[in-house]
């Protein structure tokens, strides 16, 4: 019987028994501690439909018999509570992380009454997930919308995982692909014509107040679809998702906004401070749309402001140093596979 075997042999619930591995309330904190003080923290929180699931959450404000910090009571959470992970829990999560990028490894090791068979997942390292964020205007949907319609899926693979809005990436994305199912080369090589489609589609949904519903979505069933592409495999290089505006005033505090918390991100404030081509009253966190900062029309301000973001996260040069995807893509390394290190360690003990 192989190591795998065993974590499916001891993963198989009860019947009738609701396993330990779920959490009960919010605020729930599991930690796995390293010999040298290093840990992993995973919290429990409220899913939009009320339900508690576990995300990892990488801060250091989350101290059992402490304060809550306001944006965590915001969010459903009263107080912290220190949970044990059973012996179980680990041995399955340790595998998962080989399988899985370390947000899914835990969804798939918490948060389901019965566990996914591991087994439907090859061993190797997985296609990491990355989140995209900024604040509020910053351009973050333009950009993922014109990377998505220039590029290869299977090499930067764009999710949304901020449904909330008009000009959504998954409410505008089916607009803009039905001109390309018309002409396969209609946004090849025009970064203007690109940015100007996109415009045309924001200006329509807002025209029209068209926008999805989303009243039954759920960060529990968006993870799940998320996992589902793992299975058998998985040729992609990386997910990179669209995140939630931080300290958005369009939508309610909910659990989508932490997720920034939960896997490497790629920072817009970091593509843009400093950058001398902006406006002179752009500051990193001024809530200013897209075509205000160039001093430019609103089109070509928009393509401009498109190819700074596209050289700083995606093309590294001599003067720029290292890609900030790059950058994320180190960090989701280091996490992953000190994840599995720490779990490792804690079972011999």
């Amino acid at each position: 019987m192989t190591f795998s075997d065993t974590v499916h042999e001891l993963s198989a619930p009860k019947a009738d028994v609701r396993e330990t591995w779920r959490p009960h309330v919010a605020g729930e904190v599991r930690t796995i501690v390293g010999a040298d003080g290093e840990q992993k923290q995973y919290l429990s929180l409220p899913d939009l439909d009320g339900q508690i699931i576990i995300l990892p959450q990488y801060r250091s404000d989350i101290i059992v018999g402490g304060p809550v910090p306001q944006d965590l009571q915001d969010r459903g959470v009263s107080q912290f509570v220190a949970v044990e992970i059973d012996r179980k829990s680990k041995e399955y999560l340790l595998d998962a992380l080989t399988r899985l990028p370390e947000v899914l490894a835990t969804h798939a090791t918490f948060n389901y009454d019965v566990r996914p068979n591991l087994a439907e997942f090859p061993v190797c390292f997985p296609s990491p997930i990355l989140g995209i964020k900024g604040f509020p205007w910053g351009g973050k949907t333009l950009f993922l919308l014109a990377s998505a319609l220039i590029e290869d899926d299977s090499k930067n693979s764009f999710r949304d995982f901020d449904k909330f809005g008009i000009e959504s990436f998954a409410n505008c994305l089916p607009d803009l692909q039905k001109l390309s199912h018309k002409d396969p080369d209609y946004f090849n090589g025009s970064m203007h014509r690109t940015v100007t489609e996109i415009l045309k589609v924001y200006e329509h949904k807002r025209a029209n107040h068209k926008m999805l519903d989303t009243s039954g979505i759920t960060l529990f069933f968006e993870l799940s679809h998320l996992l589902d592409e793992y299975r058998g495999g998985n040729p992609r290089k990386q997910y990179i998702l669209d995140l939630p505006g931080i300290d958005s005033q369009s939508a309610p505090p909910h659990i989508f906004q932490l997720l920034r918390f939960a896997i490497p991100t790629i920072d817009l404030l970091d593509a843009i401070k400093n950058d001398r081509s902006l406006v002179e009253n752009l500051q990193p966190k001024a809530r200013i749309s897209i075509d205000k900062k160039y001093p430019y029309d609103k089109v070509e301000s928009a393509t401009a402001y498109f190819v700074l973001l596209r050289r700083k996260i995606f093309n590294p040069t001599n003067q720029d140093g290292d890609s900030l995807l790059n950058r994320a893509l180190t960090l989701n390394y280091l996490r992953q596979t000190s994840a599995i290190r720490l779990i490792e360690s804690n079972l011999v003990q």
